[in-house]
C-alpha cells in the first residue's frame, strides 16, 4: 500500500462512474480523501457502497464547484482542520450540447471556471509545500467535437488550454 507522505486527495465529480472508479483506485492505493459533489443527497449511500475497511478515509463535501464562494469555503474548512491538499482532481464536470445560452453557461461554469476556482485555491499550499499534484480532465471532444457538442468542447479546450 503507497503511503501519502504529503497529504490528501481532493476528488470532485466523487459521486459517479468516473469519479467513483477514482476514489475506490485511491483508496486501494492507501490515500486519504477528500470526496467533493453537489449530490449531497446521493452522499450516504454512496459511501456505504465503497468498502468498509476504506471507508473511514473517505470525507465527503457538499460542493457545487460552480459556486466560487463554496470552493473557498470548503477551503478554507480544510485548512481550519489541517487538511492539506497535496493531490487536486478536477474531476466535476457535465456534457452540454446545443446551441441555447443557458446550456454553454452551464456547461462552461462547471467544467472550466469550476477547475479553475478549485486550482486557484488550492495550488498556492501546493506551491508553499513544495509539492502537489493537480490533475485536469479533459475530453477528445476538446479537439474533435461531434454533433452540436460545441458548449462541452469550448469547455473542455479550455481546460487543456488552462493546464498548458
Amino acid at each position: 500500500m503507497a503511503t501519502q507522505p504529503h497529504g490528501q486527495v481532493l476528488v470532485t465529480g466523487a459521486v459517479g462512474g468516473l469519479g467513483t472508479a477514482m476514489v475506490q483506485r485511491l483508496l486501494g492505493e492507501g490515500h486519504t480523501i477528500s470526496a467533493c459533489d453537489r449530490a449531497q443527497e446521493q452522499a450516504g449511500a454512496w459511501l456505504d457502497k465503497l468498502p468498509a475497511d476504506q471507508r473511514a478515509r473517505v470525507t465527503f463535501h457538499p460542493l457545487d464547484v460552480t459556486k466560487e464562494d463554496q470552493v473557498n469555503a470548503l477551503a478554507a474548512t480544510l485548512r481550519g482542520k489541517g487538511v492539506h491538499i497535496a493531490y487536486l482532481v478536477n474531476n466535476a464536470g457535465i456534457h452540454g450540447a446545443g446551441t441555447e445560452s443557458r446550456v454553454w453557461e452551464r456547461t462552461l461554469r462547471v467544467n472550466t471556471y469550476g477547475t479553475f476556482y478549485l486550482t486557484r485555491v488550492f495550488a498556492p499550499a501546493m506551491k508553499e509545500q513544495r509539492f502537489g499534484r493537480i490533475v485536469n480532465l479533459a475530453s477528445l471532444s476538446a479537439y474533435h467535437a461531434l454533433g452540436e457538442q460545441g458548449p462541452y468542447a469550448a469547455a473542455k479546450a479550455a481546460i487543456t488550454g488552462y493546464t498548458r
